[in-house]
């Protein structure tokens, strides 16, 4: 009697490469761990931290060109910035979108000084506010465009329209010394092309009737 042989599935060689699906299945039944998922949730801190450092900079920079540019320059040492009340790039943009009073006190918060204490904080919204309708104006200007489609290869039609066809554009002209060398040669060409015809007909080589009958007539 025939005995029956089993196999266990680890008999078989397990192969090389696995389908996606299997990956995914073995993914699911593996799932990463509370250390993995923890060390994610830290890297990502990390990034909103480091690009929070750097807009908080950014804003620092702006209002150190202000200071620099602006009427109380000569005054400087007796100006000192609030770094603990520093905003973002971001939110320093949003005083100038503020009327002129709340503007006014929201910058006039970033400074320390005595005497131009709200001079200070007036000019920083004015440039701001200033900047922001700058923007909106330009934004403002690209929604037709944006809506069209064609930001980046927008034509004017009225260019277009006053630009004359190509063969219509006058020829340039040429000068006096090009123009004498250029008769020249064409009157050498031409003087060139009856002598050989000439010597054609003379030697007896066959010249077409209406060649022969035009020599006639120049002789």
């Amino acid at each position: 009697m025939a005995s029956v042989v089993s196999y266990s599935h680890s008999s078989f060689p397990r192969p090389m490469f696995s389908l996606p699906h299997r990956r995914s299945q073995q993914r699911s039944i593996h799932p990463s761990s509370p250390g993995d998922e923890e060390e994610q949730r830290m890297r990502s801190a990390l990034r909103v931290q480091a690009a929070e450092e750097n807009s908080v900079a950014r804003a620092r920079a702006y209002i150190d060109d202000f200071l620099q540019k602006s009427p109380w320059s000569d005054q400087l040492d007796q100006i000192s910035v609030r770094n603990d009340l520093l905003p973002t790039m971001e939110e320093l943009e949003t005083y100038g979108d503020l009327d002129k009073t709340e503007g006014t006190r929201a910058c006039s918060k970033l400074f320390k000084a005595v005497v131009v204490w709200d001079d200070l904080g007036l000019g920083l919204w004015e440039r701001l506010h200033t900047a922001s309708e700058q923007k909106k104006a330009a934004l403002k200007g690209l929604g037709p465009m944006l809506r069209m489609g064609s930001v980046g290869d927008q034509r004017s039609p009225t260019a277009e329209m006053r630009t004359p066809p190509l063969d219509q554009l006058p020829l340039p002209e040429i000068s006096a010394s090009r123009r004498g060398s250029d008769q020249s040669s064409n009157s050498v060409s031409s003087k060139h092309s009856r002598t050989s015809a000439h010597s054609l007909y003379d030697k007896g080589v066959s010249v077409p009737r209406i060649i022969r009958t035009f020599l006639r007539r120049k002789s």
